[in-house]
């Protein structure tokens, strides 16, 4: 759900979810292990969710200060947002394209899992970044 009050932004809004079951990182092992417990534990937190507080002008788009819910974690963030001019598609309905993009730690949300690669590195980075894009329909 996205209100958006280009005039008074105060009276903007956002609402993502998103069903942590739902990944696809078109690998069935990894798409497995990263639904589990040692990561997104969809079964017990079958949601993620981001609820806005503040939309603020940052040069040619918008700062989205809001809560992020991970595993049951709930922690503020802040997350870029940038749309297109509304347009008319091919029904006639008018549309804008938005795309949201930011990043997390994923410790922050109880994802601890960690294994280093036989030459060194780790398997999984501690920075998980976000890259949304959403058509908002008017």
């Amino acid at each position: 759900k996205v209100l958006l009050d280009e005039k008074n932004l105060q009276n903007s809004q956002v609402e993502l979810s998103a069903e942590a079951a739902s990944i696809d990182t078109n690998n069935a092992d990894r798409d497995k292990h990263l639904k589990g417990a040692e990561f997104l534990d969809a079964e017990k937190f079958p949601e993620i969710k981001f609820k806005s507080s503040k939309i603020t002008k940052a040069g040619k788009g918008y700062k989205v200060q809001g809560e992020l819910t991970i595993r049951g974690v709930t922690k503020p963030v802040t997350l870029d947002a940038v749309l297109s001019e509304a347009v008319t598609n091919p029904w006639g309905k008018q549309v804008r394209a938005a795309k949201i993009t930011g990043a997390i730690k994923r410790q922050d949300y109880g994802m601890t899992w960690s294994k280093m690669m036989d030459k060194g590195g780790a398997v999984v980075g501690e920075t998980v970044t976000f890259d949304i894009k959403l058509e908002l329909n008017k």
